[in-house]
């Protein structure tokens, strides 16, 4: 799930969002669109960190989940509805189900991840025992 969300199949977020694919004549949408898809990359690679380490992993399962969805919807919509460029007018179609049924195993995982919590080698595990006694 590190690896999907740090080097992700196919291309970063940013390729999957319909805003940061348009051209560079409006500086107004341009700023806005680079600004709003440079934090969501920065969310994709923080939530790798914190995956990684095992630092807030209930907190960070809810944007992996939505970042996962967003691939798999992207993926399948694509095989789906092969001659539309996006879905619901900011998702880039691109991919096929294949990559799309490979983004399902992580949501399941992620969904997993958020009732039961981190496991024994995580940071969050030391000062949960700390706080709670």
């Amino acid at each position: 799930m590190v690896l999907l969300l740090a080097f992700p199949i196919g291309r970063e977020i940013e390729h999957l969002l319909a805003w940061c694919n348009h051209d560079t004549s409006n500086l107004a949408v341009n700023s806005f669109a680079l600004g709003s898809c440079t934090i969501f990359r920065g969310v994709e690679l923080l939530t790798a960190a914190a995956f990684l380490f095992g630092l807030l992993l209930r907190v960070m399962a809810l944007p992996a989940l939505l970042l996962f969805g967003l691939r798999a919807i992207s993926n399948i919509a694509n095989s789906v509805f092969p001659d539309a460029g996006t879905l619901l007018g900011f998702i880039q179609l691109q991919g096929d189900w294949v990559l799309g049924a490979v983004y399902i195993v992580p949501i399941i995982l992620m969904h997993d991840l958020f009732r039961l919590g981190s496991g024994g080698w995580s940071i969050d595990l030391w000062p949960s025992r700390r706080l709670l006694g």
